[in-house]
């Protein structure tokens, strides 16, 4: 199955993403400070899910960090994104 990195500020939402995912087999390496998340080697996750909205360096960010392996987003959401001029709009 996939290796997944999750990155959220908000240990319970990686809690759960973690049981979810699990149940379906996938190993879920969790990340509540996404200040490390630039250090590490994403090349051996198969999927990154980040909250776009978190202090210090959010999902935004993270995907336009210089000098490592271009990250192509599938699909960015974050409550509050949209108003902040920061992301598409959702309907």
């Amino acid at each position: 199955m996939a290796r997944i990195l999750a990155v959220d500020d908000e240990r319970a939402i990686l809690d759960a993403l973690a049981r979810v995912l699990g149940r379906d087999g996938h190993e879920v390496v969790k990340a509540t400070d996404p200040t490390a998340v630039p250090g590490m080697d994403l090349s051996r996750f198969d999927l990154v899910l980040c909250d776009v909205m978190i202090p210090g360096l959010d999902g935004f960010e993270l995907v336009r960090q210089p000098g490592r392996r271009r990250l192509r987003p599938q699909a960015l959401r974050g409550r509050g994104a949209a108003r902040q001029g920061r992301g598409p709009s959702t309907p």
